[in-house]
């Protein structure tokens, strides 16, 4: 597995995460990965879950988005 941070550029606030490849070829299609707002793409399912779909050749990317609120 292949992981890369990354940054989605959006009009407000950028959507932080990571980005996992397969080592092999990737079949059809991705998972993206949301949390709720309490976690964030290093634990829980964001964090175990990548692992297994880059095994079955899933490319895989948890993101966080952070809120402020005024």
């Amino acid at each position: 597995m292949h992981t890369e941070l990354i940054s989605i550029e959006t009009d407000t606030l950028p959507l932080d995460g990571a980005f996992h490849r397969p080592d092999g070829e990737a079949t059809a299609g991705a998972v993206l990965l949301f949390h709720g707002n309490t976690m964030n793409f290093y634990v829980g399912a964001s964090r175990f879950l990548p692992p297994v779909l880059t095994r079955h050749g899933l490319p895989a990317s948890p993101s966080t988005a952070a809120v402020t609120m005024s």
